[in-house]
């Protein structure tokens, strides 16, 4: 039977230990207007595992380039979406916009009013408008005018003054509770990967040989004994286990919660 690395193997290996190579991961891709024309960009940040639950979502500007500019807007989503009128999942998109020079403001998206999906900040509206009844926001979110009773709830933004932004999202971070080994017809190792799960969040699977390493999403089975034939999973906010065959000797795997689009 072919060795996997002891982090791998040993069920002793402390918590702390195996949040050094398991890490939750946002991948997927956003939308913007840039010069009046739709834009997409690939999204692809580890999130961070703060002790109280916090997930922090890193994005880098390059990557962004509508962020480059003042009144630059990106609004991205973490579950399905059932159009503007509301999130699928328990998390409506983060709406994210540069305001004079090195300020960035990052935005709950859900309007106060009757809690439908806020657009990303229009520059020449000077405002973020709800299109269920026409509120409208501020670039930091401050209530402007309509029904909505009170302003939009923001989030917490760092910014390393070159490219990298951090935003602190309540409730987003989670971990493998899990992670056991399994053998398969005897000449096959396999591992599972337990983890919790938020309704309709989308996951994947990475793996890289190093830490440091490039990822590469790997296929998975979602029975001990079945076919690693599934690149995501659709989830209902129960946890679950993935099963995964061993890609070589060592290597690291992270369970990864999608980003999808958000016009």
């Amino acid at each position: 039977m072919p060795k996997l690395p002891a982090q791998h193997m040993t069920p002793s290996v402390p918590p702390a230990s195996r949040r050094q190579f398991i890490k939750t991961f946002a991948l997927g891709s956003a939308s913007a207007l840039l010069a009046g024309q739709p834009w997409r960009a690939r999204l692809l940040a580890e999130v961070g595992q703060p002790e109280n639950g916090d997930g922090i979502l890193p994005v880098y500007l390059n990557e962004f380039p509508v962020l480059q500019n003042e009144g630059g807007s990106v609004r991205l989503a973490l579950n399905l979406l059932f159009g503007d009128g509301g999130p699928a999942g328990p998390f409506y998109p983060v709406a994210i916009t540069r305001g004079a020079g090195d300020t960035f403001y990052a935005l709950n998206t859900r309007c106060p009013h009757e809690g439908c999906i806020v657009g990303p900040y229009i520059s020449s509206e000077a405002a973020m408008i709800c299109p269920c009844h026409n509120s409208r926001f501020g670039p930091d979110g401050t209530r402007l005018s309509g029904p909505a009773p009170v302003s939009l709830n923001s989030y917490p933004v760092t910014y390393d003054g070159a490219n990298l932004l951090c935003v602190t999202i309540p409730g987003l971070a989670f971990q493998v509770n899990s992670l056991s080994v399994h053998s398969v017809n005897g000449d096959t190792v396999r591992l599972a990967l337990t983890f919790p799960t938020i309704n309709y969040g989308t996951y994947e699977v990475h793996y890289r040989e190093h830490t440091d390493g490039p990822r590469q999403a790997v296929a998975f089975a979602i029975t001990p004994a079945g076919p690693p034939d599934r690149t995501t999973l659709l989830a209902n906010g129960t946890e679950k286990t993935v099963y995964v065959d061993s890609t070589s000797a060592t290597g690291f795997y992270s369970v990864g919660l999608k980003v999808i689009e958000s016009n």
